[in-house]
């Protein structure tokens, strides 16, 4: 089972599960954490670690961070680093969410990690219009 982990600076994590949540309804196995100005790198990671302490084969997480080299990215890297059972993906938004979510199902997380890549384009763009 793939679970999804968002977590960001600020309440981005929040208001992007929210939203998808408005647009596509109810789901399952979708957390958010938040990285606030008033927490330390300490408690974020022990944070982490409580949500990321069952990570396996059954139990497989697909990570979303907000920055490349921010601290929330850094610091879940530090959990997938030589764990095929964690991707990590930057550069969140939501349709790359939804699409995640709605097709997650029945798919291990590597697999689910190399689906995604291919729809990275289509999920942001310049209008033509």
């Amino acid at each position: 089972m793939i679970n999804i982990l968002i977590t960001t600076h600020g309440e981005l994590a929040k208001g992007i599960v929210n939203s998808a949540k408005m647009i596509i309804g109810k789901f399952e196995n979708v957390e958010y954490l938040v990285f606030d100005e008033t927490m330390g790198i300490s408690i974020y990671e022990e944070k982490l670690a409580q949500i990321l302490m069952n990570v396996d084969e059954e139990r497989q997480w697909l990570i979303f961070t907000d920055i490349l080299g921010g601290t929330p990215f850094n610091t879940v890297s530090k959990f997938s680093f030589n764990n095929d059972n964690i991707a990590v993906f930057y550069g969140i938004n939501l349709p790359l969410l939804m699409e995640a979510i709605l097709t997650k199902e029945g798919k291990k997380v590597q697999e689910m990690a190399q689906s995604l890549i291919k729809t990275l384009p289509d999920t942001a763009g310049l209008s033509t219009i």
